[in-house]
């Protein structure tokens, strides 16, 4: 009878102590884990940051290239221009205004090194 009291005295006891043993590797793990995922996420961050940077199209002028434009819209493709259309085209350090003189039509290897 003893013994049987006194394994109903101490059980809850062992019982809660393992809980809370539990609990706290929970805890731990959770904060080790979430800096990680913290730390991860910023260098992924910092990784798109520096793509936004080197794709900005301030970056690209500087690169040389130029962005044409008809009536403030961006053109992709020289299809839908016509001969003696005016065009705009910003370079780095300049705005130009001109008018297309000639459009040919490209078979796609000129840019193959």
């Amino acid at each position: 009878m003893v013994s049987l009291l006194n394994q109903l005295q101490s059980k809850p006891r062992i019982i809660t102590a393992n809980k809370q043993s539990e609990l706290n590797n929970v805890i731990l793990n959770f904060k080790s884990y979430s800096n990680k995922y913290l730390v991860n996420q910023r260098g992924y961050l910092g990784h798109y940051e520096s793509l936004v940077r080197i794709m900005s199209p301030k970056n690209i002028l500087k690169k040389g290239f130029a962005i044409v434009s008809r009536k403030s819209r961006i053109l992709k493709s020289g299809e839908d221009l016509t001969i003696g259309e005016e065009i705009s085209i910003s370079m780095q350090d300049y705005n130009l205004t001109t008018k297309l003189i000639t459009k040919t039509k490209k078979d796609g290897t000129e840019s193959e090194l």
